[in-house]
């Protein structure tokens, strides 16, 4: 198996995700072709860039591959035939695939041996992850049950989808601006869920990044040879 921190692989999920969260806003100013075309261009590009984050497991890097493949593919049919049930199944598509990409790295992250760059940029990532998961679930339940929150200023999906990105990141660091409130019961529990998991993840990261470079430094020293001793044992005269 491939070690992940020899690829530098979270820098690319990190701009790819980067890129998902500037484009929505951005494009969707423009409320026309050009604004659809250029949004759907750049989510493909979020997951071609973002399958490279799984390369260091080779099963879960091929079913990435087929996961955003299928997904790009829908985005194409959803482009020429707008409808519900198209637009749930890519949502759901993409919903799996940052999931697997989540799953990764954590796995990776928290229980990895090394604290390196990559590592670092990954705890980054899996917080981006987790917002952009929770956006998905918003989107969905939005979709099922409409009317879930109050505040949404277009009744646009993909308009719709880009507040609901706005709204998770503001609950998941407990910001709380209060213009878009959950009103549903199922609303309100994904939201206070996603406020309890942005302060763990914070609180057991933090720790879990510090802890391992004690553990690291610890084991260094006990590992270093006692240079004082050996050289006095060298002077020692005859």
């Amino acid at each position: 198996m491939a070690n992940p921190d020899s690829h530098g692989n979270y820098l690319f999920l990190l701009g790819g995700l980067t890129i998902l969260l500037i484009s929505y806003p951005m494009f969707l100013m423009h409320a026309d072709i050009f604004g659809v075309v250029s949004l759907h261009i750049a989510i493909s590009i979020t997951l071609i860039l973002s399958v490279w984050s799984l390369v260091g497991k080779k099963k879960s890097f091929v079913f990435g591959i087929m996961l955003a493949g299928l997904s790009i593919l829908v985005n194409l049919i959803e482009f020429q035939f707008e409808h519900r049930l198209i637009m749930l199944a890519r949502i759901a598509i993409q919903f799996l695939f940052f999931s697997l990409t989540l799953w990764i790295a954590v796995e990776h992250v928290m229980f990895g041996d090394r604290i390196d760059l990559n590592r670092i940029v990954g705890t980054i990532c899996i917080y981006l992850l987790i917002g952009i998961i929770w956006s998905i679930a918003y989107s969905v339940l939005n979709m099922v049950y409409p009317g879930s929150f109050r505040g949404l200023d277009s009744s646009a999906i993909d308009r719709q989808n880009s507040e609901l990105i706005y709204f998770s990141f503001i609950t998941l660091t407990t910001l709380g601006y209060g213009d878009i409130i959950p009103i549903k019961p199922v609303a309100r529990t994904l939201a206070y869920f996603e406020a309890i998991a942005g302060q763990f993840y914070l609180a057991v990261m933090v720790a879990g990044l510090v802890g391992a470079r004690i553990a690291r430094n610890t084991s260094a020293k006990t590992t270093e040879p006692d240079t004082t001793e050996r050289d006095s044992v060298q002077h020692r005269p005859d």
